[in-house]
């Protein structure tokens, strides 16, 4: 597989030396939600912990967000890499089975349909969070560094990596994955079951066969050379980060710490800590749902907003009847450019723009301007536009307008972060809460 691997590896891919859950372990107590979901509910994952108790599960080796700021981040990530370690050395086996050199072809069955996957390692020396990086990995959203440390923490030293992060390819015609999932069909599964709390179902295949990773490799090859026709770089822009932008962004800060450190290592470049676990889907799957995340600003003069949201592309303002005729215009389809909806408790606007980029590229330093020039003034991110309309009606504060986002274009999010770089922040997200990856796979990563 020699020179299939440095095939791959031109494309940022490697396949990893996987663990998976042995068969005496149940997958629906062993998977549960990435950690960044369910933030502000406390008794989502207090009722997780009840309903698994004592048994072996993914919820023992990772930190959900909802606890960081409860004091006891030490002793959390100290028993994390404890539970890591027994785990990897549990004699009777009954947590993981033995390791296989093999990616997993992945369908995982939501409300929104069955989208298709591939789990398989990227080369963090292939990837950069920093704006204007041209690198072929890249975040499609911008990475608040402040975040980071916690997560570098529970990386760093850590024996087990466990993903969530999804990186997305542009694969318009939609070829890879469908071919994958002939491939594999009639081969037995290495897990076919329902993902607790509603999550759904997910089904894997192994990708362990030489023919299976020769043709991913040329699939990627013609990848890398269309990514250089359509967006004329040297070094193509083949991924854009779906989910888990942070924990990729600390995955590589740790690699480039281990680097330093370990500088005359001979076999430096060789350490997992190199790659990063991640699955890869393509954009165009219409089982993925791409929804707006929409904007709540409380303190700021509406005013200040109505004169902000003019200087959007060609803004035409207009005061619409009510926030149901804001909502059908903005989502109003083949509208020619963006429209964004200013939302109030008394009175409705709705602003036409030129503007054909994601929708938050224009409007974010706006609001940031607004912002700057109301003392006190806050910004809030809303993810459903229901939510958004409660919001600014149920709210006392005088000053409380949602901006009322459109469609989240998934055509365009390759094209504007290859000429506009990172988004700002909270511009998408890919399903609701449950619709999120689950922890499954895991592969060694620090020796202990």
């Amino acid at each position: 597989m020699n020179n299939i691997s440095k095939q791959l590896e031109l494309s940022a891919l490697a396949v990893p030396e996987i663990l998976l859950p042995a068969k005496s372990n149940d997958i629906k107590t062993w998977s549960v939600v990435a950690c960044d979901q369910f933030t502000q509910n406390r008794d989502f994952w207090s009722k997780l912990e009840k309903s698994i108790a004592k048994a072996p599960s993914t919820l023992n080796l990772i930190f959900p967000e909802v606890y960081l700021e409860d004091g006891d981040k030490e002793e959390r990530i100290k028993n994390i890499h404890e539970t890591m370690r027994q785990y990897l050395f549990d004699e009777r086996e009954t947590v993981f089975s033995k390791p296989w050199r093999a990616g997993v072809f992945v369908k995982r069955a939501t409300h929104s349909g069955t989208r298709l996957g591939m789990v398989a390692l990227i080369d963090l020396e292939k990837y950069d969070w920093n704006t204007g990086a041209k690198t072929m990995i890249r975040p499609s959203e911008r990475t608040i560094e402040e975040r980071l440390p916690v997560r570098m923490e529970i990386r760093r030293n850590a024996p087990l990596e466990l993903p969530h992060i999804i990186l997305l390819i542009d694969d318009e015609n939609n070829m890879l994955f469908p071919l994958l999932e002939k491939l594999t069909r009639g081969q037995e599964c290495i897990y076919n079951c329902g993902l607790q709390s509603g999550g759904g179902s997910i089904q894997g295949h192994l990708l362990c066969r030489n023919t299976d990773w020769s043709l991913i490799a040329g699939f990627f090859t013609y990848f890398y050379r269309q990514a250089v026709t359509k967006y004329g770089e040297e070094d193509a822009f083949l991924f854009a980060v779906g989910d888990g932008n942070h924990s990729l962004a600390s995955a590589k800060a740790v690699w480039e710490e281990y680097k330093k450190a370990h500088s005359e290592d001979q076999d430096l470049m060789e350490h997992p800590a190199r790659w990063a676990m991640v699955e890869i889907e393509n954009v165009h799957d219409g089982a993925i749902a791409f929804e707006p995340i929409h904007r709540l600003l409380l303190g700021v003069k509406r005013e200040n907003l109505i004169n902000a949201l003019k200087k959007l592309p060609d803004a035409v303002c207009k005061e619409v009847q009510n926030q149901e005729a804001a909502l059908a215009l903005v989502n109003e389809k083949d509208s020619g450019g963006n429209r964004y909806g200013l939302i109030t408790k008394d009175q409705t606007f709705v602003f036409e723009t030129s503007d054909v980029k994601t929708a938050t590229v224009a409007l974010d330093p706006l609001l940031a301007e607004a912002l700057e020039q109301s003392a006190g003034g806050k910004i809030d991110y809303v993810h459903e536009w229901k939510a958004l309309l409660e919001a600014v009606n149920k709210n006392e504060a005088e000053d409380a307008s949602g901006i009322l986002l459109p469609p989240f274009n998934r055509y365009t999010l390759f094209k504007t972060i290859s000429e506009s770089g990172p988004l700002p922040r909270k511009s998408f997200s890919m399903g609701a809460a449950l619709e999120k990856r689950y922890y499954l796979e895991a592969r060694r990563l620090f020796a202990v």
